[in-house]
């Protein structure tokens, strides 16, 4: 069976999409103001005060510097 052959096909290539960057390497201002979020939680939260080293430990799935950044 040809491409152009096959239902809803048409035969062309989709667009070419830009890869870029990856989107953990550039927060975005919604992921940048949602970790403020988080960390404005966890401070509030926290019977004592938090370091950077123990937030960036609660947070190990973010990038350290977008949390240092955050803080």
């Amino acid at each position: 069976m040809a491409e152009n052959d096959m239902p809803g096909g048409t035969g062309d290539a989709p667009p070419a999409v830009d890869q870029g960057a990856p989107a953990e390497a550039v927060p975005t201002k919604r992921a940048t103001a949602e970790l403020k979020a988080i960390l404005e939680a966890l401070i509030c939260a926290s019977p004592g005060p938090l370091t950077p080293r123990t937030v960036s430990r609660l947070l190990a799935s973010e990038p350290k510097e977008n949390v240092l950044e955050a803080l």
